[in-house]
């Protein structure tokens, strides 16, 4: 790793993050040489500049990149563009949600479950109201 001056950084440790139900270690990349940098203000705030890299995202996001980017993962993504995009849209856009507002795994789940009812039975009612009027 390279900073934007030019120095090289140096491996520092690793680090783990066990908060979340997958723990991942992240290696930390320092470069030492920041206090007399003309480009200190645009690079950090801290003493001196670090650099977490996650070797095994790295690679996910790389297997992911490649499978989107596949004959297959094209005309999924087409199929995506149609089917689930103008749901989410909806949500978002007509209904104002915009994020989540519960915190753990299982509150989330529950609050995207009743998002998720709303919207069927809106369409259920608006399904009913077309076939009165009609």
């Amino acid at each position: 790793l390279i900073c934007p001056q030019g120095r090289e950084f140096v491996y520092k440790r690793d680090s783990e993050n066990t908060k979340t139900d997958y723990p991942c270690i992240t290696q930390v990349w320092e470069c030492k040489t920041c206090n007399r940098c003309p480009l200190k203000k645009e690079c950090t705030k801290a003493k001196t500049r670090a650099v977490r890299i996650n070797p095994i995202l790295d690679e996910l996001k790389a297997h992911a990149k490649e499978l989107l980017d596949s004959e297959a993962g094209i005309q999924l993504r087409q199929q995506r563009c149609i089917q689930a995009e103008g749901t989410f849209g909806i949500i978002k856009s007509d209904w104002q949600y915009n994020r989540i507002h519960r915190r753990g795994m299982e509150n989330v789940e529950n609050e995207l479950y009743l998002i998720c009812m709303g919207f069927n039975l809106m369409k259920y009612h608006q399904k009913k109201l077309r076939m009165i009027l009609s």
